[in-house]
């Protein structure tokens, strides 16, 4: 159970590293046109999506 747990808790933390970096990437994109790759944004946009749609 407590791995479970401890599991359930890193993957939180591993989505939440992620959903940051998504944030991230997407606001200096809005702020500065043509930063990141188009790989970079769709990945950033893909991760986003994902992550809330889980959350609902």
């Amino acid at each position: 159970m407590q791995s479970e747990w401890h599991s359930a808790a890193r993957q939180a933390e591993r989505d939440a590293v992620r959903l940051a970096w998504a944030r991230h990437v997407l606001s200096e994109e809005s702020a500065h046109p043509s930063t990141h790759s188009a790989a970079r944004l769709r990945r950033a946009q893909a991760i986003v999506g994902l992550l809330q749609t889980e959350q609902v």
